[in-house]
């Protein structure tokens, strides 16, 4: 783990925190800062230059998730989205 990816998991984190979001439980955010380090650029939309995107506030508020499903409403709002299997 490089010092550039701790700095891009506190990105992260505190983004959630200024925006009262909270992180996809199912995947944290290893996966998305993978992404990010690896592609250049922002796993909701390839043509999105920087992680965390200003068009994830919008998203949450309107949907309850960004569209890579890193930043979420709440708890609550993650919980609905699970399929339970019969």
């Amino acid at each position: 783990m490089t010092s550039k990816d701790n700095l891009k998991r506190v990105e992260v984190l505190d983004w959630a925190e200024d925006h009262g979001f909270i992180i996809n439980p199912s995947k944290g955010y290893d996966h998305y800062v993978q992404y990010t380090q690896k592609y250049g650029a922002c796993p909701c939309d390839g043509t999105r230059t920087h992680c965390p995107c200003p068009e994830s506030i919008k998203e949450v508020q309107e949907q309850g998730f960004c569209l890579c499903r890193l930043y979420w409403r709440d708890f609550e709002t993650f919980k609905k989205t699970l399929k339970v299997a019969p």
